[in-house]
């Protein structure tokens, strides 16, 4: 049984928008018998600009702690609905998921994802109570770049402040497979385009690392694209050395996108980190 089919998620009947195609905000139940319900599409910044849409995936019980989650795909491609699984599989877990999209490039450029991010984070914090949900236990989360976008608001306080949040606000980041240094690796990947012109220290969150940072978990896969785990080890000892409080795991056999697809398997040791960390946060 695969990691997507075990929790639940039947695509066939579900009308999530891809490459551009649209759904309507709604409440469904992909499956009752785990607890889970779903509301999708919902508008976090005010517009009807379909990249800044969340999707709510929410345990049936009330004061649950809740991860805002940005997915991946070098931050010109990707959606939301890629990760549904994910939401089921925290929701299963007594774990509320707001999965989240930002708009891409080349549309956009630094650091408007970051600021789509911080935006819906905001929007959570005002509104999850009414879903049952604890403004009080939000973590923030990615994958790859929206691993790079959480770890930028879990490093650079300007973009929570410009919600009139602050790290307070965070209760922890969790990071998966994310990129913390932007340089000659964006020409190397063929994504100089995305960062073209920026300022790309500003666009790090290994260089804005200082103390005060909420707690990290900061994992990789053992087969991770090729730096990511140099960068991953980097920025861990960077937050200890700014007496920060990370804690790194290798996931060990997993790669670049394996490490997301068993994130939801029990028997995954990072699976259990994930779980362990947003419960005791």
């Amino acid at each position: 049984m695969s990691a997507l089919s075990q929790y639940g998620l039947e695509f066939g009947s579900r009308r999530f928008r891809l490459g551009g195609l649209h759904s309507s905000t709604q409440e469904q139940h992909p499956n009752r018998r785990a607890g889970v319900r779903v509301l999708l599409n919902l508008p976090y910044a005010g517009t009807e600009e379909y990249r800044q849409e969340l999707d709510l995936y929410l345990p049936e019980r009330r004061s649950f702690p809740v991860v805002v989650f940005a997915h991946g795909g070098s931050w010109y491609r990707g959606n939301k609905a890629m990760h549904g699984y994910l939401g089921v599989f925290l929701a299963k877990h007594g774990i509320g998921a707001a999965l989240v999209n930002y708009r891409l490039a080349p549309r956009v450029r630094h650091p408007v994802p970051a600021q789509d991010l911080a935006r819906a984070f905001a929007w959570v914090h005002e509104h999850i109570a009414e879903y049952g949900g604890d403004p009080d236990r939000l973590f923030l989360s990615g994958h790859s770049a929206g691993g790079h976008l959480c770890s930028l608001l879990g490093t650079n306080e300007d973009f929570l402040a410009a919600e009139n949040l602050s790290f307070g606000h965070v209760r922890g980041v969790i990071s998966i497979s994310g990129i913390y240094k932007i340089h000659w690796n964006m020409a190397v990947a063929g994504l100089r385009f995305v960062f073209h012109k920026v300022n790309k220290t500003a666009a790090s969150p290994f260089w804005h690392v200082k103390p005060g940072s909420p707690p990290f978990l900061i994992i990789h896969g053992q087969k991770d694209l090729w730096t990511l785990g140099g960068q991953a080890r980097a920025f861990h000892k960077r937050l200890l050395r700014n007496h920060g409080q990370s804690r790194l795991v290798v996931a060990r056999g997993e790669d670049h996108d394996s490490i997301m697809q068993h994130a939801v398997l029990p028997t995954a040791e990072h699976s259990k980190e994930i779980l362990r960390f947003i419960h005791e946060g």
